[in-house]
Order: C-alpha cells, then structure tokens, then sequence
C-alpha cells in the first residue's frame, strides 16, 4: 500500500509548528545532542557508528509546512551522498517537477509516498529501496551504516500519553532513524530526526513506542545504502562498476554547449536536459554547484 505522509491529516500538523510542545510529550521525548557527544550510545559506542550519527545530527533539517516530511527526512541523507548541501527549495522543486508530490484541493502540498522518495533520491544518483521490516532489520542497517526513514503514526509518537492521539492506525509521518541506544537493555531507546517537530533533531523516544507507530504502516522503511566516508558522492561505486569502466566512459561522452542564462540552476538545466545535476558537475568540473555563472558556456551531455 502507497502511504501518503502528510504530517497530519494536512490541516492539524500538531506539533510541527507548536513551540509550546505539552510537558508530558518531554517526558517521553527528550533531544540527545549534548549527551551524544558523551559516546554513550551502547551497542552502537564505536568511532564510526558515533561519527555517522553526528553526521546525521548536523544534517537535520526541520520542515517548514505541512505535507513534507518525507523530502525533509531525505535532504540531510541526500547531502551525504553528494558531497554538498543540497538547497532546500531545489530539493522540493525537483520533486515538484517530477510529480512526487501529492497536493490537496487548495493547492498545498499534501504528501509524499516511500515509493515516490526513491525516486526523488535516484535523481540524485542515489540508490534506495523500500521493504518492511522489523526492530532487528533496523539494528542490521544501521549497524551496516545504512541510512532509514520510517513510515509512522505521528500521534503515537507525538501524543504518547493521550493513547495515539486524533488519528490512531493510519501513517501519516516519516522521520529518519538515526541510532539505537542499547545501553540499558531494559530500555532501549530510539533516536530519530524527526523534521515535523521544533525539537525534532536527535529527537528521543521508548523502542517499543516507535515499534507501535511503525507498525501502523505495516513496518514499512526506505532504506539506501551507508554514505560516503567524508568525501564527494562517487555514484558509480555505488552500482559497482569497475574503475576503467568510469574511465572508458568519461571519454565516450558526448556533448553539446549551452550559455548560461541568468537564473538558470543545475537542477533546472538537469530537468530540462534529461540530465542530472551530478553528471553536469562531474563533465564541467563544478567546483560549488550551487554557482553558476550567467554567460558562461556549459556542457549538456547528449548521450
């Protein structure tokens, strides 16, 4: 089944813009930042599972409207593929240009499907996927250093006390799942960034709590490969070609000119062109894709 993530049911996105977020919702939840850079994470109290969070940490991006969650719990994973801070307003147009965001009547965004997210994040070059799962599968993931964002009932995790809220059994909210602390095995905690939430960065929440909000969703998670070690998002190692592959290739393309107008974008000029904004930066040497120059010329691959 296709779930919509809205925030809400598109009109009440509950705690997405409230900062007088209600004492008993911090009894439960509590943001980790500070203790976190105690590496005091359990089973994940190693230098590269530590290193990975805080990279996730810092990538956190908060939502600014309903109906948004899915592509701002995929910016900051999105970053770590390609190597440079993606601008928010692009990642939301591209998803735009391509469809993968449903709008209500009114003409405000409403949401977006797991499905539709791979797609937004193969337009990136980055490969992911979308199965169910279990709390073992997510443990197995995130001990691979791969990267997750779960389909969950807001208001079994927002409304903890109030017994799910307004809209129990239906998913309609996705955060990313950061770390599994284990250190007391008697209660394990999730950390999530949850981009709905003004607190929502390295956001804290029971095991068994999100486990009941997932489940709403049919344990459903979009799941990619781990990041890239601190470097440039090198997309053909992703899909395992050889390295004289890259090179016999990089030699074959084809191009053709074009001057750059003022206004243009990569991610228009990739859209208008059948391109992606990664191989134009790759075949035009772009040191900082987010500066191009007005009358300069620049390579359209054609091929």
């Amino acid at each position: 089944m296709d779930w919509f993530l809205t925030d809400g049911d598109g009109e009440n996105d509950h705690l997405a813009h409230d900062t007088n977020v209600t004492e008993e919702v911090h009894e439960v939840h509590q943001p980790v930042v500070e203790e976190l850079a105690q590496d005091t994470l359990g089973a994940f109290d190693d230098t590269a599972h530590n290193s990975a969070l805080d990279i996730d940490i810092e990538e956190y991006h908060s939502q600014p409207a309903d109906g948004l969650c899915v592509p701002y719990s995929l910016i900051g994973i999105a970053d770590q593929f390609v190597g440079y801070d993606i601008p928010e307003a692009e990642f939301v147009a591209v998803a735009e240009a391509n469809g993968l965001i449903a709008y209500n009547n009114d003409g405000t965004w409403s949401g977006m499907t797991l499905e539709d997210a791979t797609k937004l994040l193969d337009l990136y070059g980055i490969p992911s996927h979308v199965e169910q799962g279990n709390i073992d599968t997510l443990i197995e993931n995130l001990e691979n250093g791969n990267k997750i964002v779960l389909a969950v009932d807001s208001d079994e995790i927002w409304y903890p006390m109030e017994g799910g809220g307004l809209m129990e059994n239906q998913a309609d909210h996705a955060i990313q799942l950061i770390g599994i602390d284990t250190s007391d095995p008697n209660n394990p905690i999730a950390i999530v960034n949850d981009p709905g939430q003004p607190d929502g960065q390295a956001w804290t929440l029971p095991l068994g709590l999100l486990e009941e909000a997932w489940a709403d969703s049919g344990y459903s998670m979009l799941v990619t490969g781990p990041a890239p070690d601190g470097t440039a998002f090198d997309f053909i190692s992703l899909i395992s070609t050889p390295t004289e592959d890259v090179q016999s290739t990089a030699v074959d393309v084809q191009y053709e000119s074009y001057t750059i107008q003022p206004g243009d974008t990569l991610w228009d000029l990739a859209i208008r062109f059948n391109t992606s904004i990664e191989e134009l930066v790759e075949l035009n040497d772009i040191e900082n894709p987010d500066l191009i120059i007005a009358g300069e010329e620049l390579k359209i691959p054609t091929n």
